[in-house]
């Protein structure tokens, strides 16, 4: 909370020493990773916190989180196939992580496979209602598909999202 990134990790990693069994420093220690850029090492804090204890469902959340970041670094450094598989590992891990069912729903979008990316960005949009983004890719690819019914359900349901988000950040 003092924005003492180092301190705190050599502390919480004194706690790991002393008790292996603690989720709570191996998830604060993910969270600095993370904060350091360091995505890897933070998911696998993660991924020790969840070893013991599979219910700790804010570790989950941030291993999803995690996985879903590196899958899109990975994807962007040209190796799509394995930014799907991590995609794919966030679900595994939290299964209403809705970005990273729209993050397929983009892979699936430029690879032109776009029932796959429909069905994507549906499934985002039912986790996360809000998710304007979702509609609005869903729109794109209704439209160029000539289902301007569908495209202009989905743009009007952008626009009223990013309306109320919009208003709220004001």
């Amino acid at each position: 909370m003092q924005n003492k990134g180092k301190p705190a990790f050599e502390t919480f990693s004194e706690a790991i020493k002393l008790d292996p069994q603690n989720a709570c420093a191996h998830m604060h220690c993910g969270i600095l990773h993370k904060d350091e850029g360091r995505l890897v090492e933070a998911a696998e804090s993660y991924q020790k916190a969840l070893q013991v204890d599979p219910s700790y469902k804010a570790a989950a959340e941030c291993l999803a989180i995690v996985l879903t970041d590196i899958g899109t670094n990975t994807k962007l450094a040209g190796n799509t196939q394995d930014g799907i598989q991590k995609y794919f590992e966030a679900l595994k891990v939290d299964p209403h992580y809705a970005p990273a069912y729209y993050n397929l729903g983009v892979v699936y979008s430029e690879m032109m496979q776009y029932d796959m990316a429909l069905n994507f960005y549906e499934k985002a949009a039912l986790e996360r209602p809000m998710y304007a983004e979702a509609y609005c890719n869903m729109g794109v690819i209704f439209k160029n598909r000539g289902d301007l019914e569908s495209a202009i359900t989905c743009y009007e349901r952008y626009s009223i999202i990013s309306l109320a988000l919009s208003s709220f950040s004001e």
